[in-house]
C-alpha cells in the first residue's frame, strides 16, 4: 500500500512541508506570513501518518484488530530514510518564477518540473513588450543616485536574479548596494528591489562575526528555503571564507540541532547587502555584482522632490505588472534564442549567461563594468591601510597635522618607511604635500582593520589620530 501524505516533500535528504506559522531563525528577520519550508519532526511526521492511515494492533486478549497510535518505530524507520517516495521541493515562491527552459511557472500549487512550489498573493498579467517592461521598472529608479549607467544596470540585474534562480545550473552573486554617505537609499533601494523579486519584503540580518557564526547563518537560511536575503548596514569590511563558499555553492551541509544526521540541502538564495563605502575581501569581490550610488548633497536624508515620493506603496500596490515587467525581460530574451551577449564570467557562467546577457540584451550597459570600481575601491583601501600603519609608526598617539608628518618623513630618512611609500603613492596620484591633508579628510572615520582616522583641531588646524573603531 503506497500513502498519500499531503503537503510532505523532499528537501535534501530530509523531510519537510511548506508553511506560514514558521518563525524565523535566531537573528533573522522576516515576514510572520511569509511561506517557508520547514523541516518535518518525528512529531510532525507521526501526525501526518495518522492523518494518511489507519493503524490498527491485534488486542491478543479480545482476538481482534483495534485502532492505535502510528507505531514509534514507523516513525524511526520513515525518518532514517535518506529517500522518500514524495516529491522533491527546491522552493517555494509568491510570484512567477522562470524555468530552466524558458517558460514560467504561473499556476499556483506545485510544478513537478521545477520542483517549485507556487503561492500567489495577487494577480500577475503578462506583459509581452521589453521596451515597456525594461523602461517601466528602471522608472522606478529614477530618483536614485547611480555613480554611473552601470550601476544601474548592476540594480537591474538583482532584479532580475532571484526570479532566475531556478533556472540556473549554478550560482548568482552578491548583490551589493553601497554608496559614499548615509541616507543615499540603498536600503530602500533594496526593499523594493525584493518586493518586485520576491512579492515582499526579503529576511534581514546582519554580517556575522566569524566564519562558524556564518556556517549557521546559512544553514538556518537553506534549511528554511529563503529566496532573498538582505545583509543589512555593513560596517567597515565585508570578508569570510565560509560566506564566500556560500556564493559559489548549489548545495550546503552541515549538521543541525534535532537532528541526528549531516543535512545536505540545495542553496537556491540570492545574497544582498547594503552599507556605506563597504570593503570586501578579495575573494568576496569577484563574487559581487556591484551597485554604487554617490549622493551630491551634503544631506542626502533631507532630500525632497523626488517623482515617487512613497516609492514602496507604489511598489507594493503595482507589484505583480512590475514582476510581469521583469519576467518578460527574462522570457523575451529566451524566446529571442539567448544570442550571446557577453564573456563567461568565472564561476558564475549560468548567471552571465542568462540575467548578465538579458540585461544587455534590453539594450542597458555590461552590470559587470562596476566590477573596476571595485578593484579601484581595493587600491584605496591598501593606501589607506598604509596610511594608517605608518601613523601608529609616528609615535605618541596625541595626533599629527598632514605638514608635522611629512616633515617627520623627510627629517628621517631611515624611519618611517611605510607612511614614506604611502605617501610616494599619494604623490603618485598626481598631487602635492597638500594631497594628503586632502586623503586624510576622505578617509576620516572610514574603518580599515578595526582602525580609523579621527580629526581634531589645534587652533585652525586639522590634527589627525588612529583610534580603534
Amino acid at each position: 500500500m503506497r500513502l498519500t501524505l499531503e503537503n510532505v516533500y523532499q528537501r535534501g535528504n530530509l523531510l519537510v512541508r511548506v508553511s506560514r506559522a514558521t518563525p524565523p531563525p535566531p537573528k533573522i528577520e522576516r515576514d510572520a506570513d511569509a511561506p517557508r519550508i520547514e523541516v518535518l519532526s518525528s512529531a510532525a511526521l507521526r501526525e501526518v501518518l495518522a492523518k494518511a492511515a489507519y493503524f490498527e494492533r491485534l488486542d491478543m486478549r479480545a482476538n481482534e484488530w483495534k485502532r492505535c497510535h502510528v507505531p514509534p518505530w514507523v516513525v524511526s524507520a520513515i525518518d532514517s530514510r535518506n529517500q522518500w517516495p514524495v516529491p522533491t521541493l527546491e522552493a517555494v515562491s509568491e510570484v512567477p518564477m522562470l524555468r530552466a527552459d524558458g517558460t514560467v511557472i504561473d499556476r499556483p500549487g506545485f510544478d513537478i518540473e521545477s520542483g517549485v512550489y507556487f503561492a500567489p498573493t495577487t494577480d500577475f498579467p503578462v506583459v509581452c513588450n521589453v521596451k515597456e517592461a525594461r523602461d517601466s521598472l528602471l522608472d522606478l529608479v529614477t530618483d536614485f543616485p547611480f555613480a554611473g549607467d552601470a550601476n544601474r544596470s548592476a540594480w537591474f540585474a538583482s532584479t532580475l536574479t532571484p526570479l532566475a534562480r531556478l533556472a540556473l545550473k549554478g550560482c548568482a552573486p552578491l548583490n551589493l548596494f553601497d554608496a559614499n554617505a548615509p541616507g543615499s537609499g540603498k536600503t530602500l533601494l533594496a526593499k523594493a528591489t525584493s518586493i518586485i523579486a520576491t512579492g515582499r519584503s526579503m529576511a534581514v540580518t546582519t554580517a556575522p562575526e566569524n566564519d562558524g557564526e556564518w556556517r549557521k547563518r546559512v544553514t538556518a537560511i537553506a534549511l528554511e528555503g529563503e529566496p532573498c536575503v538582505l545583509l543589512d548596514n555593513i560596517h567597515g569590511e565585508l570578508r569570510s571564507a565560509a560566506f564566500d563558499a556560500a556564493l559559489t555553492a548549489t548545495e550546503w551541509s552541515d549538521r543541525i540541532l534535532g537532528v541526528s544526521k549531516t543535512v545536505k540541502l540545495p542553496l537556491r538564495v540570492t545574497f544582498f547587502a547594503t552599507g556605506n563605502n563597504v570593503i570586501l575581501g578579495r575573494d568576496t569581490r569577484r563574487r559581487t555584482n556591484y551597485c554604487r550610488l554617490e549622493s551630491r548633497e551634503e544631506n542626502p536624508e533631507h532630500r525632497t522632490g523626488f517623482k515617487h515620493t512613497d516609492l514602496l506603496t507604489f511598489v507594493h500596490a503595482s507589484r505583480g505588472y512590475l514582476t510581469a515587467c521583469a519576467l518578460a525581460i527574462l522570457r523575451g530574451y529566451c524566446e529571442a534564442g539567448r544570442p550571446k551577449q557577453c564573456a563567461p564570467l568565472g564561476s558564475f557562467e549560468s548567471w552571465s549567461e542568462l540575467v548578465r546577457s538579458a540585461t544587455i540584451w534590453c539594450g542597458l550597459p555590461d552590470p559587470i563594468a562596476t566590477q573596476s570600481d571595485l578593484q579601484a575601491a581595493d587600491s584605496d583601501t591598501t593606501l589607506l591601510q598604509a596610511l594608517l600603519a605608518g601613523w601608529r609608526e609616528l609615535g605618541d598617539g596625541t595626533g599629527f597635522t598632514a605638514a608635522e608628518a611629512i616633515e617627520a618623513v623627510e627629517y628621517h630618512p631611515d624611519k618611517f618607511h611605510t607612511l614614506r611609500a604611502a605617501l610616494a603613492d599619494i604623490d603618485g596620484r598626481g598631487g602635492k604635500r597638500q594631497a594628503l591633508g586632502q586623503a586624510l579628510y576622505k578617509y576620516r572615520g572610514r574603518v580599515c582593520g578595526g582602525l580609523c582616522f579621527t580629526r581634531a583641531e589645534r587652533g585652525k588646524v586639522s590634527v589627525w589620530q588612529v583610534e580603534a573603531a
